[in-house]
């Protein structure tokens, strides 16, 4: 159909919180040519929205807030050309990127963590650097997943062993 459905969900509160902003899109391989926007208005309930009797747009028609609000403001070659937050967050991530503390190659120091890092490619992931200082500590891989869409990767090794690590990973994983 080559259309993304964007949904403005109603049950979140805050409408300025990203979470009330959803788009269902085809295949990243696939271009989109037409918008359809529904608004969630009950727990199974969908409103199709519609604009001077039209019921889906092209990306040019579609209105700038819309555009905000779904991240759909063009994106060009350089991102930092683009303008507004999109700018913004890919000058920031070219600035943690290019700190010298990343690595073109798993170098962390678990040995087994490395050789299951240096296959994150079988798993759709396109890494822009390892070792990368994220917050209060260091991610094992920063890239991009098969959809284009950033992705952190933390690689953990569950050990069997007596005082192994499985007990911390199990209390990441839960927290």
């Amino acid at each position: 159909l080559r259309m993304c459905v964007l949904i403005f969900d109603e049950d979140v509160k805050d409408a300025e919180d990203p979470t009330s902003y959803v788009s269902v899109s085809p295949e990243a391989d696939e271009e989109i040519e037409k918008y359809v926007i529904l608004q969630r208005t009950r727990e199974r309930h969908y409103d199709l929205i519609t604009c001077d009797s039209s019921m889906s747009w092209t990306l040019a028609d579609l209105p700038e807030r819309v555009k905000e609000r779904w991240g759909l403001c063009k994106k060009s070659s350089s991102p930092e050309g683009s303008g507004g937050d999109e700018a913004r967050i890919w000058s920031r991530l070219s600035r943690i990127l290019s700190d010298p503390q990343c690595r073109s190659k798993p170098s962390g120091p678990s040995k087994a963590e490395n050789r299951l890092l240096s296959r994150v490619e079988e798993f759709g992931v396109s890494p822009y650097k390892y070792e990368v200082p994220l917050g209060n500590g260091v991610s094992d891989c920063v890239g991009t997943d098969m959809r284009g869409m950033l992705c952190v990767v933390e690689a953990k090794i569950m050990g069997t062993k007596a005082g192994g690590k499985r007990a911390k990973v199990e209390e990441q994983a839960r927290s």
